[in-house]
Formats: C-alpha cells, structure tokens, sequence
C-alpha cells in the first residue's frame, strides 16, 4: 500500500510511504491556487493508495495563513477524491501525543514556543526515520508514520 501523507499550508510538506517504508519526500512551495496543477501531477505520478492529511481547527480569528491551510487541504483532498484515492484525516494532537511531542508553555513568546515546537518535531522525525527530513517535510513524515503504524492492524 502506498501512502501520501500531506502537512498543508502555505507551503505544503509530503511524503510517501511504499509498504510501510518511506520512499520519497518534498515541499510544494506556494499556495494551492497556484499550484494545483503541481499537485495533481504528483499525486498521479506517485499513486498512491490513500492520502493522509493533517486537520486544523480554526483559530479565534481567522488569519490569512489559516485560510491557506483550508485551501490546501481542499485541494488535496478534491484532487484525491478525483482519483478514487482514500482520504484520511489526521489530527494534530493526536499524531503529536504519539510521537510524545509537547510544547514548551514556559516559552512566553509565541514565536519562539513555535520555532521550539518545530524544532522538536524536525529532530523526532530524524531519530525515528534516521534521515535527515528537512523542516518543510518533517510534519508530513511522521504524519505518515502514525497513520501506518496506528492502523498497522
């Protein structure tokens, strides 16, 4: 079973996992509306199974960034769906808690709780995949790796 894990956002983190085992991973730069072509290309060409994409929940006050998040994750999934793929959702706190990943409160600045957040998640997808992931494809990763191994039944 092939599985293409998506972490969406203004920039959209990937990976596919070919029978459990990580095959490739990327970074689409740019929003959907400009890349959609992009996007429908590479699901065609990695053919995947199923597409697992994370979910966010909306903030207080909807930001533009948080907009770009909801198309992304559009986009994926009609592109999906277009291709009789299974989507599947996953939701963030619930990958994180697998992985054991927190976030600092103590850290006052939001900017900088994220930035450590961040850094957390590049150096558990290091240790669990052995590969240096880079930033961008990191979530993504261990996106895919908990939806395996969460239905590894």
């Amino acid at each position: 079973m092939r599985v293409l894990s998506i972490d969406p956002g203004e920039h959209t983190g990937w990976a596919l996992f070919d029978q459990k085992k990580l095959f490739s991973f990327g970074l689409i730069l740019g929003v959907p509306s400009r890349n959609y072509h992009t996007m429908q290309n590479l699901v065609y060409i990695l053919s995947p199974d199923a597409l697992v994409i994370e979910v966010q929940y909306p903030p207080r006050t909807a930001s533009v960034g948080f907009i770009r998040i909801v198309e992304s994750r559009c986009a994926w999934q009609s592109i999906a769906r277009a291709q009789e793929i299974s989507v599947h959702e996953a939701n963030p706190s619930s990958w994180q808690a697998y992985f054991k990943l927190k976030s600092d409160l103590k850290i006052k600045s939001k900017y900088k709780r994220n930035k450590d957040f961040k850094e957390k998640i590049v150096q558990k997808s290091k240790v669990v995949s052995g590969l240096d992931i880079n930033k961008d494809a990191s979530d993504a990763f261990l996106i895919g790796t908990w939806f395996i191994e969460k239905n590894n039944d």
